[in-house]
């Protein structure tokens, strides 16, 4: 039981909106990462994505398309985007600006994975550089 008397996940959904409301509202990542894990820890997430209209959702995925690609949250809004996409998949083609958000969800994910790609390219082609020195590295020393 909390300081408030209350048992810890008995929130109302529409507390758990508030907050997520307030936290947005903050526009600071990292209050609305501590807010989406503590509502994920305590079984509230569903409850304060859930049921929102376009106004309500807009500044979430808002935020999930400007931040997902922040390593520091990224792990956090991956699986927010998910519930998200999951909980209203049936209001796709309703508004226009849930699908604009959308859509720019949509393209800071595809530029990441391209990033993620161009990555790994540039790590395929320095592996065999640092090999070839790692291993030129004793034969060197043992020459001296």
């Amino acid at each position: 039981m909390g300081a408030t008397g209350r048992c810890r996940g008995t929130s109302t959904p529409r507390m758990s909106w508030d907050a997520l409301d307030a936290a947005l509202a903050t526009r600071q990542p990292g209050v609305v990462d501590a807010l989406l894990e503590e509502l994920a820890a305590r079984g509230g997430l569903h409850a304060a994505l859930a049921g929102r209209g376009a106004a309500g959702l807009l500044p979430l995925l808002r935020h999930l398309a400007r931040y997902i690609t922040d390593p520091r949250h990224a792990a956090t809004l991956a699986g927010v985007a998910a519930r998200v996409i999951d909980i209203y998949t049936p209001i796709v083609l309703t508004d226009a600006g849930v699908d604009a958000a959308l859509g720019l969800l949509r393209d800071a994910l595809a530029a990441e994975v391209a990033l993620q790609a161009d990555l790994m390219a540039i790590q395929g082609a320095i592996e065999p550089i640092l090999a070839a020195g790692l291993a030129a590295a004793p034969a060197a020393a043992a020459a001296r």
